[in-house]
């Protein structure tokens, strides 16, 4: 099955007879569209700087809020659930007040979510929602709870639409030790207004946006009024379809593009319309495209490789896209025997490898350069980490001590176990070993890698991280 295919099917699943009402590209229609994306890109090439596989555009002035985002040491609380916008693109229902929650974990006070932050070790924090100025004291404790407790190294910042904002907030978050506020202008149709008031209170004051393809001209006299009024960037991300937003968006005529999540393809096509002019018009504002390849596998690569750490076994190693990889090999008790002969004499940590039974061996791949594997059946198998407020006993986990309170790292079944093919097994190995390890520099280099897992059973979607944006398919 190809990728295509592959994720069709996905798509088709998630949304069943639903699908049927979306607006999906021919073959001649996606050649176009990815001519017409590759024109923008070229001449972008020389303007921006990319970052994150090339995933993330103009990246040279970026906030460091998005950089911690990117290198996946921040955190964001959800404050709430609840909002007083009702914007048409947003992915979820905005309609519940809840306890504050990060990756399904709850925090019901303040000082239990610093405690949080400091044990995970981030060094950036995001207060989100629903709108967090619904709940602005609730807000204000819990920002005041990280700063006092991890200190001035922290940053801290907050998403709001804007619409409840005032000089006297804007004071009192910088005061509590906001570093960075981002206004949706989106639900407030564009007016920067709300905005003007935070510049000169809080350092950094961000617009954070979708890229709306019907309202581009709006976007351009936004990224005007910003720069006029010394604000400091505007992010636009890529529109995506969630089963919530499904009905309005659908309605829109949007036209979508295959992934592992629906995406606007309009939306896309905008944000980069939108760069190109800034720089073509020598309007020079820092413009942030967070495109949802960017979302997708940086986003998700965070979560996995900071729970990882808590659950993964010696003998187990992460892939670039942060998933578990679990060796084993099987064979003869004979060649079981000559194997663990063969370690002592390589003088081989113990901590690299380890017996299951007297015919099973779970080994690290930096043990296979060293001992011979031919003539044993060799598998791999995909785990994927996370944290949990509790636990349902389906997958192992191992619980994480935060101040008294227990939450859970479970390490989830991506794939059941693959054998490999005789031929591959070396190479396989080689490349885990080494060409995992190289830095990826540019597309070709990781079409490259990709390729190359790819012709080993598929397994390129566990190992590597695709490079740019999303495929047009």
């Amino acid at each position: 099955m190809t990728k295509s295919e592959r994720f069709t099917e996905l798509n088709k699943t998630e949304y069943g007879a639903d699908y049927n009402n979306l607006i999906f590209l021919n073959a001649n229609e996606i050649l176009a569209a990815t001519e017409k994306r590759a024109k923008i890109l070229d001449f972008l090439t020389t303007k921006v700087q990319t970052d994150f596989n090339g995933t993330k555009f103009d990246t040279a002035q970026l906030s460091a809020g998005c950089r911690l985002c990117g290198e996946g040491f921040w955190s964001c609380l959800f404050i709430s659930g609840k909002c007083n916008a009702a914007c048409f693109y947003c992915p979820t229902s905005q309609d519940a007040e809840g306890v504050p929650i990060t990756n399904s974990i709850e925090f019901p006070t303040p000082e239990m979510y610093a405690a949080y932050v400091k044990k995970m070790g981030f060094k950036g924090v995001a207060l989100s929602g629903g709108e967090p100025l619904l709940n602005f004291e609730k807000s204000i404790a819990y920002i005041k709870a990280v700063r006092e407790l991890l200190g001035s190294e922290l940053y801290i910042w907050i998403y709001t639409n804007g619409i409840l904002a005032t000089v006297e907030k804007m004071q009192q978050l910088h005061k509590a030790g906001v570093n960075e506020i981002r206004f949706d202008i989106g639900a407030t149709n564009y007016s920067t207004e709300k905005v003007k008031l935070a510049v000169g209170i809080i350092s950094v004051v961000t617009v954070e946006i979708p890229a709306i393809s019907e309202h581009i001209l709006k976007i351009k006299t936004a990224v005007e009024e910003l720069k006029a009024m010394g604000a400091n960037h505007i992010n636009l991300h890529q529109l995506r379809l969630t089963p919530h937003n499904y009905a309005k968006l659908a309605a829109r005529k949007y036209t979508y593009s295959h992934g592992l999540k629906v995406t606007v393809l309009d939306s896309e096509l905008a944000a980069l319309e939108v760069l190109r002019w800034n720089f073509a018009e020598q309007i020079n504002f820092p413009i942030n495209y967070c495109s949802f390849q960017f979302k997708n596998q940086f986003q998700t690569l965070a979560g996995r490789m900071r729970s990882a750490k808590y659950i993964i076994n010696s003998y187990e190693a992460l892939t670039q896209t942060g998933l578990i990889r679990t060796l084993s090999a099987i064979g003869t008790v004979a060649q079981m025997l000559s194997l663990r002969e063969n370690f002592k004499l390589a003088k081989i940590d113990t901590d690299l490898y380890f017996f299951v039974s007297k015919e099973k061996l779970f080994f690290h791949p930096t043990v296979s350069k060293f001992v011979s594997l031919f003539s044993l059946i060799v598998s791999v198998q995909y785990h994927s980490s996370s944290t949990k407020q509790g636990v349902n006993y389906h997958y192992p986990f191992v619980d994480v001590l935060i101040n008294k309170r227990k939450i859970f790292v479970e390490k989830a079944t991506v794939t059941q176990l693959i054998v490999l093919e005789a031929e591959n097994v070396l190479k396989f190995m080689d490349l885990i070993r080494f060409g995992f390890l190289a830095k990826i520099e540019n597309a070709a280099q990781n079409t490259k890698l990709q390729q190359s897992f790819a012709n080993i059973q598929d397994l390129a979607r566990f190992e590597v991280l695709e490079y740019g944006v999303q495929e047009i398919m």
